[in-house]
């Protein structure tokens, strides 16, 4: 198999999985932060031409301050304004990431002391394991990355097979093909 076939497989099943997470809203307790995706070595931290993607990672809480389910999200270059994210970016997510009835803790901005914090160290990690696996992801494509990484995790309460519920997604969803999938973004 070549390389090029091997990344559009894999973007089918991120494809599908994007479709399957879109579906289920975030409820109950929902903190959200505002955060970002960068570079997380020592190295790479101090050099001057890093870029780093604005997301808003949100949460359904348990009682005990566990993070239940998890939704990373890229956020679009029109909804910021010098790097942070505007007002009205922060509700379009919620409009279509949280269920319109959860009680909602917001805190907005990189620097924000209320953010949460076990949130805070998921995005860390979220962005030391893409790092360390795919050496680096650019903009167009991440948001298929981070919807992956948020699955895993949701994944991981469940009781069925992921394999199993991976091939049953990607049976019921529509078909992702090359040509959509390297277009230029608009």
């Amino acid at each position: 198999m070549t390389y090029k076939t091997a990344w559009l497989i894999a973007h089918k099943i991120r494809h599908a999985i994007r479709l399957t997470t879109s579906e289920l809203p975030l409820t109950g307790h929902v903190r959200v932060n505002e955060d970002r995706h960068g570079p997380t070595s020592l190295y790479s931290v101090y050099r001057r031409n890093v870029k780093y993607q604005t997301l808003i990672a949100a949460a359904s809480i348990s009682e005990e301050g566990k993070l239940l389910r998890v939704k990373l999200h890229q956020v679009p270059a029109e909804h910021l304004f010098v790097g942070a994210t505007t007002r009205y970016g922060i509700r379009c997510f919620l409009q279509q990431c949280v269920e319109s009835e959860a009680e909602l803790t917001v805190a907005p901005g990189i620097y924000n002391s209320a953010r949460y914090r076990p949130l805070n160290a998921f995005c860390y990690e979220a962005s030391r394991y893409m790092n360390g696996i795919y050496c680096g992801i650019g903009p167009k494509h991440l948001q298929a990355y981070l919807d992956e990484y948020g699955y895993r995790f949701n994944f991981t309460s469940s009781e069925d097979s992921i394999v199993r519920d991976l091939l049953r997604q990607c049976v019921s969803r529509p078909v992702m093909t090359y040509p959509q999938l390297t277009r230029k973004a608009a």
